[in-house]
């Protein structure tokens, strides 16, 4: 599956971890929930890229509920 038109035609490939622009001290998980499991992961260097994703989604699957935290990009990388 392939998420496609989000941002100017990105398109994202599930679960692969996005970094535009380079990379933050805080990162933000995205998450995607079905019946109570992560269904997809990705990973954001501003909240507002990831509230913008998360407004994409909405439209294209409205079933999905998600959430976004922050996290710490050290807790990701060493």
């Amino acid at each position: 599956m392939k998420i496609q038109e989000w941002s100017d035609s990105i398109a994202i490939p599930e679960g692969e971890v996005v970094f535009p622009g380079g990379v933050e001290k805080t990162m933000w998980k995205y998450e995607q929930l079905r019946a109570g499991q992560v269904y997809a992961k990705f990973m954001f260097n501003t909240r507002e890229q990831a509230e913008s994703f998360a407004t994409w989604m909405s439209k294209m699957q409205p079933d999905v509920f998600f959430r976004i935290e922050p996290v710490e990009a050290s807790a990701i990388w060493n």
